[in-house]
């Protein structure tokens, strides 16, 4: 999760005693105002998480604002 309204963070996850061959991810994310509404009821809505990197056991993604 990336609380932040204005920054993308930088998230850096171990494993362990493992060695990730492939990642994927979903997330949503927008302004903190953003919400769905009968009118636009896909405003909001989960997008494939893009930029992920791995290195041995460490996996890399940078998340943008206001996601989940």
């Amino acid at each position: 999760v990336n609380l932040s309204a204005e920054s993308e963070t930088d998230i850096e996850i171990r494993l362990p005693d493992a060695v990730p061959v492939s990642a994927s991810g979903r997330l949503v994310f927008g302004r903190p105002t953003d919400h769905n509404t009968f009118d636009r009821p896909e405003h909001i809505k989960p997008v494939d998480l893009e930029g992920i990197s791995l290195h041995k056991d460490i996996v890399r993604v940078s998340l943008p604002p206001c996601a989940i």
